[in-house]
């Protein structure tokens, strides 16, 4: 597969998971009398975090620019 093709893929990969730790963020402000069920949504959305994050180096490695 050529190289700007995977970079393509890993940026909308990494989009996802952007869109999905702000979906995430929505939620948990709204489970404020629910903070065990508050803090799991937070460990959910600091995976997307480090999805991202590993993603975005993934992508620099490949010269793209991440999202």
């Amino acid at each position: 597969m050529e190289k700007s093709r995977i970079v393509k893929l890993l940026k909308d990969l990494a989009q996802l998971d952007i869109d999905a730790w702000h979906a995430y963020g929505q939620a948990m402000e709204k489970m404020e009398t629910h903070l065990e069920m508050r803090d799991k949504l937070g460990k959910f959305r600091d995976d997307h975090h480090r999805h991202v994050t590993d993603l975005s180096a993934k992508i620099r490695d490949l010269e793209g620019d991440p999202p």
